[in-house]
């Protein structure tokens, strides 16, 4: 179930049952409206509940074409009927809230040319430019609407660093006495990404405590790291 909660008040007013097999992974709503929002699942299903509606109807459109992969984002765009969904596996589908067939379908762990990872970890779309965000645990890119990655970012280039260089291997030694384990040499990692809100621009952020920008270009896919910096500990 969802949970609607009053943040002043630090009170739940509403409980949302979405039936399904799956527990809840993902949640997503518009600026538009405070009634709609969707939700993804474990099991990969995609379902966009309005709460104006009574319990037994408040589904009002489901889709599993993410074939058992957890669903890791969901977004919504109310103006366009459209809502985004991005499973593990890195399949984005793009839906219409009319229709049961998603509209487009991305791979976006499919370049077999570049390291591109093997997990999907986030994903987000521009609230007023036709461009979407997928980032794995290597790599993070920009796509425009007809597939082409028009900006990309490696999380090594961010960090600027080696797997041997003194921060990497000083995080680790520090993660060891938290009780992680015996200090590795590993290469930094994304763990989180978002577009802003306005510009065509990504905020990138590695699990070495390292953060970066990435531009979105016209002229297709290539590294754009802008900016990089230890915007906060590698704890």
């Amino acid at each position: 179930e969802v949970r609607v909660w009053d943040v002043a008040a630090e009170m739940c007013v509403e409980e949302i049952a979405v039936a399904s097999m799956g527990g809840v992974t993902s949640i997503g709503s518009s600026s538009l409206s405070d009634t709609v929002f969707v939700v993804g699942m474990s099991n990969g299903v995609v379902r966009v509940v309005d709460r104006r509606l009574a319990a037994r109807q408040s589904v009002v459109a489901s889709w599993r074409e993410h074939m058992q992969h957890a669903v890791r984002s969901v977004r919504m765009r109310l103006e366009q009927m459209e809502v985004v969904s991005a499973c593990e596996s890195g399949i984005v589908k793009t839906w219409d809230l009319r229709h049961k067939e998603p509209v487009y379908t991305l791979d976006t762990l499919a370049d077999p040319g570049a390291d591109v990872g093997r997990r999907l970890v986030a994903m987000d779309v521009h609230e007023s430019a036709a461009v979407t965000l997928t980032a794995s645990e290597s790599a993070v890119r920009i796509w425009n609407q007809r597939g082409l990655a028009i900006g990309a970012a490696a999380a090594a280039s961010i960090a600027g660093r080696s797997a041997n260089s003194t921060t990497t291997a000083a995080a680790a030694y520090v993660k060891s006495l938290a009780g992680y384990g015996p200090a590795r040499a590993q290469a930094a990692q994304v763990s989180a990404a978002a577009l802003h809100t306005y510009l065509p621009v990504a905020l990138l952020a590695t699990d070495d405590g390292r953060v970066g920008i990435v531009q979105a270009s016209q002229r297709g896919a290539r590294p754009t790291g802008l900016a990089a910096g230890r915007a906060h500990s590698a704890l």
